[in-house]
């Protein structure tokens, strides 16, 4: 998360980051650097490049461009149709270490398939706009934590609401609201 935080105070307003630790559907732990650029694919790449180098060898890596409807509908289909989902967020006008680490913790002992933990960058060009102008007033923020599970069975729900209940617990004072 801390290369994350490092990018959030350096990308231009075109740019928004999200970063997270994930449960993929065969118990797998991958982290994830993401985000979008409303520019050349080349300017963000220089952009990305030094942060990406400080994380390591990355497992893969891709940068697309993709048409800005398709990237506000990439959770509908097949995952959410499938499962059911619960969230748990807030927003965050600073992340220190020890927010970092309390994330971490939770993160690893996700063993929930499909589940997250992660931050988004708030920032950017959607700082700027007037609390008032869409249906999402919080630009005054920084970061946005989420954790979010996916269920199929419904026996599994209780605990997975509880994973979720109990990272957001655990973060929420640290936030902004």
């Amino acid at each position: 998360y801390k290369t994350l935080f490092e990018l959030g105070e350096v990308v231009p307003n075109a740019m928004s980051l999200s970063g997270g630790v994930r449960t993929s559907g065969s118990g797998e732990t991958t982290c994830s650097l993401g985000g979008n650029y409303a520019g050349p694919m080349a300017e963000a790449q220089k952009i990305l490049d030094p942060y990406i180098k400080k994380l390591g060898d990355p497992l893969r890596t891709r940068m697309n461009e993709v048409d800005y409807l398709w990237l506000q509908g990439i959770a509908d289909g097949d995952l959410l149709a499938k499962s059911a989902t619960y969230y748990q967020s807030g927003f965050f006008n600073h992340v220190d270490e020890k927010i970092a680490e309390e994330v971490a913790d939770y993160a690893t002992k996700n063993t929930f398939p499909g589940s997250q933990v992660q931050f988004g960058h708030q920032a950017g060009k959607m700082s700027t706009m007037a609390r008032d102008a869409t249906a999402f007033p919080h630009r005054d923020t920084v970061f946005q934590f989420t954790t979010d599970v996916h269920w199929a069975d419904r026996r599994d729900g209780p605990a997975n609401r509880k994973f979720a209940d109990d990272t957001w617990a655990a973060i929420r004072p640290m936030g902004s609201g």
